[in-house]
């Protein structure tokens, strides 16, 4: 059984590969990071943030880090695009 298939352009390939990144990151990457953004911008702006890393203080000592990195564990739980934003937030 012999099947054919045409070859792609090296141009092609390259378009279509743009095409997928770009649906990728419009998709499913901004909204996430965006959404993770404001999240933590809110948590700030209340109070919340702060609480939390005092709250969660003594537990972050342990390892040598302040309390609000606990925000940085809740977001990389959640998953790792938000991790990298909480993590550019705080910084």
């Amino acid at each position: 059984m012999a099947t054919t298939s045409k070859k792609m352009m090296i141009t092609d390939v390259f378009v279509n590969g743009a095409f997928q990144g770009w649906n990728i990151a419009t998709h499913s990457t901004i909204p996430n990071v965006l959404m993770a953004f404001v999240i933590i911008k809110m948590l700030n702006i209340s109070g919340a943030l702060d609480f939390i890393g005092t709250c969660l203080g003594p537990v972050m000592a342990i390892f040598g880090l302040p309390g609000e990195a606990a925000m940085i564990l809740l977001g990389g739980w959640m998953s790792i695009k938000a991790l990298l934003t909480v993590h550019s937030s705080l910084s």
